[in-house]
């Protein structure tokens, strides 16, 4: 009887010490189920710094925060959650922007960034490779990288970068129980904010509004048709539009920036196909203004209707941000400091995208077979290399090897090399400092 107790006691420490060591080992590792990479169950559910740890009553906030600002200030959140941020000065006012949207909007933030850097496979393994190696090639964060040395050489550079300490100040004091709860769901940690990650939104914005083009389809047609009917049928403006140049205007000759090629063999090539999205016809943003001599109230109105997807979070952050110089309400977008969309004590603003074509495709024509050197006009350019590196979560790097032309990078690539298209994108040059034009907006 002895000996069977004595078994029994064994079966059942050595069932608990199992049950612990897979505890231990198996939920608070990464999981390889079905080739798939899942986060630990074990880190996720931890009671103390797990996903319980989040379980505060709603609307909970510190009453007193130590931050290195040079002047009392408040954020005050009302009945919908909606931050009314207060401080003597304009280096305050946006370093607490900064923090209050890190505070709300982190993840958000560090997932757009990534997005466009064409990082986000180090997340979520190789299910987004491709959409990496589709912001690589577009060289979004080539564009953000000489977006950021341009603005550095803005005197508004050093206002700017107060939002950025902001969000740096929320983020250096987070403990790892206090991440946002998407953070422990992927088992990732938040990174330092930067300026390149405020410019890698800012270009991911202008690719989502502005960075359709039909250049094939136009191709294809003008190649198809006679150029009456093409000109017929694709016209450069509607009868209806109203064009800032008229039309008497200088005409500027076709081959001023290059020689003018036979298209002919581009159709019959690479062509018959699309590499890009569709816009819906029936989506358009708007905006329009109506005098007061024309309203009830007899007081001007300004309508600003962007056409945005719906997300959650949603797209917009709203605040409200008032100093002795300004009084402003508005939306703001996450990783921008200042007031995208508002009004102040004096004057509304909004804004909108025409969806204008800021994208043009090249036919490369390579001088070797290596593709290290191409033709322009006759002569022979050096092709710029840029090896991307694109972590994979679960899996080895992959290496991709970008060739820039002077027009932009190798976008599309053919197995013969005939076909290779370089696309020019304008939100690709150096630009001023933009990062501080909504600031600007806030305080006329």
């Amino acid at each position: 009887m002895l000996s069977i107790i004595s078994d029994m006691q064994k079966f059942v420490y050595g069932l608990h010490f199992s049950i612990f060591l897979f505890v231990l080992f198996f939920l608070n590792g990464n999981i390889e189920l079905f080739r798939k990479t899942i986060p630990p169950f074990g880190k996720f559910l931890d009671p103390a710094k797990g996903v319980w740890h989040h379980n505060v009553p709603i609307g909970y906030v510190e009453d007193n925060l130590t931050l290195p600002i040079s002047k009392q200030a408040s954020v005050i959140y009302d009945e919908r959650w909606v931050p009314h941020i207060m401080a003597e000065n304009l280096e305050d006012i946006l370093f607490l922007q900064g923090y209050t949207e890190a505070e709300n909007r982190l993840f958000q933030m560090e997932l757009m960034s990534r997005a466009a850097a064409g990082e986000l496979s180090s997340i979520f393994g190789e299910v987004t490779v491709g959409l990496d190696l589709d912001k690589r090639r577009r060289g979004i964060k080539f564009a953000a990288e000489n977006a950021v040395n341009a603005w550095k050489q803005m005197p508004e550079f050093d206002l700017a970068q107060k939002y950025i300490d902001g969000v740096n100040a929320y983020i250096s004091q987070l403990k790892p129980e206090d991440y946002p709860l998407e953070f422990k769901l992927f088992n990732i940690q938040p990174e330092p904010w930067t300026v390149l990650k405020s410019a890698l939104i800012f270009k991911e914005m202008s690719l989502f509004l502005c960075g359709k083009n039909e250049d094939i389809e136009y191709t294809n047609a003008k190649n198809t048709f006679t150029q009456d009917i093409f000109n017929q049928w694709y016209p450069e403006h509607e009868d209806i539009e109203n064009p800032v140049v008229p039309d008497n205007s200088l005409v500027i000759p076709d081959t001023l920036f290059g020689k003018q090629q036979d298209n002919s063999s581009f159709y019959n090539g690479i062509i018959k196909k699309t590499f890009f999205e569709t816009r819906n016809p029936g989506i358009g943003s708007n905006q329009w203004t109506v005098g007061k001599s024309k309203t009830k109230s007899g007081s001007n109105i300004f309508c600003n209707d962007p056409h945005l997807s719906l997300g959650l979070p949603s797209i917009w952050f709203e605040q409200h941000l008032k100093t002795p110089q300004f009084n402003a309400y508005g939306v703001s977008f996450p990783g921008f400091p200042g007031i995208m969309i508002g009004f102040n004590d004096f004057i509304a603003w909004g804004e909108t995208n025409v969806g204008q074509d800021v994208e043009d495709l090249f036919l490369i024509e390579w001088a070797d077979d290596k593709k290290n050197t191409y033709y322009l006009d006759g002569k022979k350019l050096k092709a710029e290399i840029r090896i991307e590196k694109i972590a994979i979560k679960g899996a080895d790097p992959l290496y991709d090897t970008i060739r820039y032309t002077k027009w932009g990078p190798i976008f599309k690539s053919s197995k013969d090399g005939k076909n290779d298209l370089s696309i020019r994108w304008l939100s690709r040059q150096a630009q001023r400092c933009r990062i501080y034009d909504f600031c600007q907006w806030n305080d006329v």
